[in-house]
């Protein structure tokens, strides 16, 4: 899952949908300044008065005026069918109805789901949105830039009602150990312990993502083992309930488990994890982790 991707992929599809909607735009207002042209000169030329009027004029040359106003209402029909305006502008009509479509139902799964789930989305609809780009008709090219700045303005800060990603300097420690209703300190001898990189916390409306690389130290062999961390849940209120999951690209082990954090509007994040990755005891660890923010990530 990348937020970025989502969000580049959201900003590509409104810039398309803003592009061939002002396409459409400017080639039915070209289509209906020729029909109307031509429509005019039509009933101008074929009336009686103007001929007449024409004839009063002394200046000889004024005779030709009704010649020309004939051959450029022959030709405007000719001119606008070699154009094709209004095929141009129906072809950009529909590829705007179907990009506003994606678009819509994009919106609608960002109003409920998580970042993880857009990207479900976004793989889902590949084949048709390829299928969309393919049959489209080119936009201008002035156009194109017009698009995508429009885009960028409505779509380009998605944090406020759809993401919010914050890069997170997090700490995590094995304390405790939960046994048969009763907790305990965690033995040193039994405390491994962690070193993380690359972390990410999302923010999605009502929903929480997280994601991070560790090191973890095993206490018994003090041997080093890589894992990646990715988890999400609902928040309500001022307080996040995750689930997560530990995998390693070593070994394909793995490991689920649960966070209980207190997430305030700013500051650091902190709260408690357990894991279902047991002791032979069957004692399960318990731990504090905090998520210190820093800047925004774009």
């Amino acid at each position: 899952m990348d937020y970025k991707n989502v969000r580049e992929w959201y900003i590509g599809a409104l810039h398309r949908q803003f592009g061939h909607r002002a396409a459409e735009l400017r080639f039915m207002q070209r289509h209906r300044i020729l029909g109307g042209s031509n429509q005019i000169l039509t009933v101008v030329v074929g009336t009686s008065a103007f001929g007449a009027i024409m004839s009063k004029f002394t200046h000889q040359w004024l005779i030709y005026i009704p010649l020309g106003f004939s051959l450029l209402a022959i030709a405007l029909p000719a001119i606008t069918r070699f154009l094709n305006y209004l095929p141009l502008a129906e072809s950009h009509a529909s590829a705007r109805r179907k990009y506003g479509k994606i678009t819509s139902e994009f919106q609608s799964v960002m109003a409920g789901c998580s970042p993880r789930q857009c990207m479900q989305f976004i793989s889902d609809k590949s084949s048709w949105y390829a299928d969309i780009m393919e049959s489209a008709p080119p936009i201008p090219l002035d156009l194109w830039e017009e698009a995508g700045k429009e885009a960028e303005n409505v779509g380009g800060d998605i944090s406020g009602n759809m993401f919010h990603e914050v890069a997170c300097l997090v700490e995590m420690s094995d304390d405790f150990l939960y046994s048969d209703s009763t907790i305990a300190p965690m033995p040193d001898q039994r405390r491994w312990r962690y070193s993380v990189t690359n972390a990410r916390i999302r923010f999605y409306q009502k929903q929480l993502d997280i994601s991070f690389d560790v090191e973890v130290v095993n206490p018994s062999t003090q041997e080093k083992e890589q894992y990646r961390c990715q988890g999400s849940g609902p928040m309500h209120n001022a307080d996040g309930y995750i689930t997560y999951t530990f995998c390693s690209p070593a070994n394909e082990a793995r490991w689920a488990g649960i966070m209980l954090l207190r997430i305030p509007s700013h500051g650091d994040i902190y709260g408690l994890w357990m894991t279902t990755n047991v002791n032979e005891d069957d004692k399960i660890p318990l731990g504090k982790i905090s998520f210190h923010r820093q800047v925004k990530h774009d």
